[in-house]
């Protein structure tokens, strides 16, 4: 809120929001800017990239990442039901769902054109038309 205990029109024509005047717009948008660029560099070491989080911790997860690839690599062998389930289930998968894939990607396709051309016929009707008069 101004002084005037309005708040800012996102139209510029107005005294109240001019960029030259004290305590307008322009200072409570580079405020708010500010506070969100503080509050970004502000987070928590995990809830940045990988590579800046401290050494201790990115030693600790690449060893974990270690173990978890030796333990896949080393792992037993699956039980006989499980394989015999999965093999149950790529059954099925050749024989229902696998011949009915083109037809559903054709649909797919053709949603997506009916979509693309909607959305081209709206932006015809309500964007052109407007600005040619």
């Amino acid at each position: 809120m101004n002084k005037n205990n309005e708040r800012c029109s996102p139209v510029r024509n107005s005294a109240r929001c001019s960029p030259i005047s004290s305590g307008g717009c322009a200072t409570r948008l580079l405020s708010r800017i500010l506070a969100a660029v503080d509050a970004w560099a502000s987070r928590p070491w995990y809830a940045r990239a990988w590579f800046t989080w401290p050494l201790g911790w990115q030693a600790a997860s690449v060893v974990l990442v270690a173990i978890a690839l030796y333990a896949t690599w080393v792992a037993p062998p699956l039980p006989a039901s499980v394989v015999a389930t999965g093999n149950a289930g790529g059954v099925i998968w050749r024989a229902l769902i696998e011949p009915l894939m083109g037809y559903v990607v054709g649909l797919v396709v053709l949603m997506g054109i009916a979509c693309a051309v909607f959305g081209a016929a709206l932006n015809y009707l309500f964007l052109e038309r407007t600005a040619s008069r």
